[in-house]
């Protein structure tokens, strides 16, 4: 059976908008749903450093790469679930996986922009 490398590709390409768009509307839905603040009398983060009032773009960038990190983290999980295959280094994975949490990590820090601690701090 021979496979069409342009049909392959076009498949794939599908597939990738496909996911985007899944990716958009699931972080659309988060974004939406209003959380009822942990702290009466406090709006935005309760987390010393971050903006008190953050604008919703930025809630919504986190959101998208919130649902995207999960989605690749699935699929590390993929891996990990095949540990007796000897075609997969373990190692590796694990590699990769703490790779991707630090990258989303990073991302979203460099969104939020947390600020360092000022004052006394006793």
């Amino acid at each position: 059976m021979t496979h069409d490398p342009s049909q392959i590709h076009s498949d794939a390409l599908q597939q990738r908008d496909a996911e985007k768009s899944d990716v958009h509307q699931v972080a659309t839905e988060l974004s939406s749903q209003m959380a009822a603040s942990p702290i009466a009398g406090h709006s935005g983060l309760p987390v010393v450093g971050y903006d008190k009032k953050v604008e919703q773009w930025k809630i919504d960038m986190v959101n998208e790469n919130k649902v995207l990190e999960e989605k690749v983290l699935r699929r590390v999980d993929a891996h990990v679930r095949n540990r007796g295959s000897q075609e997969i280094d373990q190692a590796s994975v694990q590699i990769a996986r703490r790779h991707v949490e630090d990258a989303f990590y990073r991302l979203n820090r460099a969104i939020m922009q947390p600020k360092r601690i000022t004052g006394d701090l006793s």
